[in-house]
């Protein structure tokens, strides 16, 4: 279930300037069913956009009105339940396993910078040699010596090595090494020997994501190339043929906003993999039969997100840098990758059939991109759910007052529910400083996208995208009540009005 108006296919772009509206509310004689609906106080109208020609179906009433009864009982309130800040963690248990084989450049960095991460205590390392040279036992062997000085107490990370010096490959070295994981660790955090992280917040943000999203059974990072100059990928994309594309990949702008906020899915580089130990375990870890080396990754995170029903999810707050390919060497690489496709493609064949998309290159620019930005986030593409623009006076930030904290819990909800959300402002001479870092890193770990630019021209860069336009507050819907006009020219959508308040 897609939303569109009664009888009436989507408009492909070049089309937008063909459809008509009404342009007179008073020239209706029949008004949509959920065109007036008044919910509670704060007051919760839907405005099906009346002044346009064409009802929307009853599908799209069912799902409008499910997205507005969650407002019914005014702010505070999640699914029943009272809104509550979130605790962090202080006690899941990780094992962090990294599968070298000679790597003597970025291999002792990365250990090292295992030692600094927080909440040392609750973390493990084991290294699993595939090459079992001298100086790789050496390297291990100096980092095993190192303490970290906490603020209370000196903590010694706890490290174990294990080599298979016949090289038996990716996916057998890395389940030979969570066989030898702490029996009390709820995670297994799988990293190549290649790669360098961010920070010494890295695994705590990972860990911290996968505890949050209680549907979570694995989480990938933000991977960059070595030199950090571009995106190799922010979330990945399984098409429906089998082969995959890396969301952003060759991107040199790290900041834009579809990059940056956390999401499902469909699978994450094996490079940086914080799965569910016991979800891992009980799939036999990765499928060394028929992909020893490559797709092992991806085949595991179509388990996840087709047998199990759970989902994977993209952290972009943590951050690595990736040799692509440094570990076997770009012509092996591409050979092997040729092969676990194809074994990858018959494996999953009726799931690939029915739930994944086509690959967009046949379409033309606009629609390629909107095509990758739908695939790259699950909830943008489940005919469950809904795609959600967000439009307020201000970025809403729980701190502040004037509604803006209702704002927040009502956004919580819609995320809580699944569905994808952008938000964006009207008021121009709103700064940042509003909503300042911790307020908008809440909404991203949320799932909810948040962009400052113009709110026309981004909205109209993704005319097509969005099924709903949620409108807070009579101030704004003021503003922008003709450029709505403008945009449905473009594509159909529901428009849902929040007074936020009872106004006068």
């Amino acid at each position: 279930m897609r939303f569109k108006t009664r009888n009436q296919a989507p408009l492909r772009h070049n089309e937008y300037k063909q459809f008509k509206m009404i342009p007179k509310v008073r020239k209706r004689k029949r008004i949509p069913v959920l065109s007036m609906l008044i919910i509670s106080i704060p007051f919760f109208a839907i405005l099906n956009m009346i002044f346009l020609e064409n009802n929307i179906n009853n599908e799209d009433i069912e799902m409008t009105q499910q997205i507005v009864k969650m407002f019914s009982d005014g702010a505070r309130k999640m699914l029943g339940k009272e809104i509550e800040e979130e605790e962090e963690d202080v006690d899941t248990k990780v094992s962090i396993v990294i599968l070298t084989y000679n790597q003597q450049e970025t291999f002792p960095g990365l250990l090292t910078s295992m030692t600094t991460q927080i909440q040392l205590q609750n973390i493990e390392l084991i290294v699993v040699d595939n090459g079992c040279l001298p100086e790789t036992k050496a390297i291990v062997d100096n980092v095993s010596n190192q303490t970290t000085e906490g603020e209370e107490e000196t903590n010694m990370m706890a490290i174990k090595y294990l080599p298979l010096c016949n090289n038996p490959g990716y996916a057998i070295g890395n389940n030979e090494g969570v066989k030898i994981a702490n029996e009390e660790s709820q995670y297994i955090l799988l990293l190549n020997d290649d790669i360098v992280i961010e920070d010494e917040t890295f695994v705590r943000r990972m860990v911290d994501l996968a505890i949050a999203k209680k549907n979570a059974a694995a989480v990938g990072c933000m991977l960059l190339t070595a030199d950090g100059e571009e995106i190799i990928e922010a979330g990945s994309i399984v098409w429906n043929d089998g082969s995959a594309a890396g969301f952003g990949r060759g991107s040199k702008d790290f900041e834009q906003t579809q990059f940056s906020y956390t999401r499902p899915v469909d699978y994450v580089s094996g490079a940086c993999l914080l799965v569910d130990k016991d979800v891992f375990t009980s799939y036999g870890g990765f499928d060394n039969v028929n992909f020893p080396n490559y797709y092992e990754d991806t085949d595991l995170q179509m388990h996840i997100q087709h047998d199990l029903k759970k989902q994977v999810w993209l952290q972009p707050f943590a951050v690595a840098y990736h040799d692509e390919h440094g570990s076997f060497g770009s012509d092996d690489s591409k050979k092997m990758m040729k092969q676990g496709h194809k074994i990858f493609k018959t494996k999953w064949a009726s799931e690939l059939a029915e739930h994944h998309v086509p690959p967009p290159f046949p379409l033309i620019e606009y629609e390629q991109q909107l095509a990758f930005l739908r695939a790259s986030d699950l909830r943008a593409r489940d005919p469950n759910k809904a795609n959600i623009l967000y439009i307020d006076e201000r970025v809403p930030n729980k701190s502040q007052g004037a509604g803006f904290g209702r704002a927040f819990d009502n956004l919580s909800m819609l995320a809580e529910l699944g569905h994808r959300i952008t938000v964006t402002k009207v008021d121009e001479n709103a700064s940042k400083s509003w909503c300042d870092m911790k307020c908008r890193n809440k909404l991203l770990s949320l799932g909810i996208e948040v962009v400052y630019s113009d709110w026309y021209d981004f909205a109209e860069s993704r005319a097509g995208f969005y099924d709903i336009v949620l409108v807070s507050r009579p101030s704004t819907l003021k503003k922008i009540h003709g450029l709505l006009r403008t945009l449905y020219k473009m594509y159909p959508f529901s428009l849902i009005y929040d007074c936020e308040a009872l106004w006068y």
